[in-house]
């Protein structure tokens, strides 16, 4: 691995797969990650995540997720002055 993060030699298709599994990714991950930067890294590893949850969980998840999301976008709007002190 520390030849491969110091760019001191090219591993072949079967070494990033090797790599992938054991790191539990898939190896489209990797591919990903190089190409896309570290943003598509995180996403990449989320969906890697949810790819072996059944629908019943991938339902819940999504659930928590608009919570949660919502949550943070409530946040992030500024409430209204009450009206007597607007004037």
């Amino acid at each position: 691995i520390r030849r491969l993060e110091f760019g001191m030699f090219s591993p072949s298709l079967h070494s990033l797969r090797k790599l992938a599994k054991g790191l539990d990714l898939q190896l489209s991950t990797i591919f990903a990650a190089f190409e896309a930067g570290e943003i598509a890294l995180r996403a990449q590893a989320i969906l890697d995540l949810l790819a072996t949850r059944s629908p019943a969980d991938l339902s819940r998840a999504l659930s928590v997720l608009v919570v949660f999301f919502d949550g943070i976008d409530d946040k992030l709007v500024e409430p209204d002055p009450p009206a007597d002190e607007a004037e």
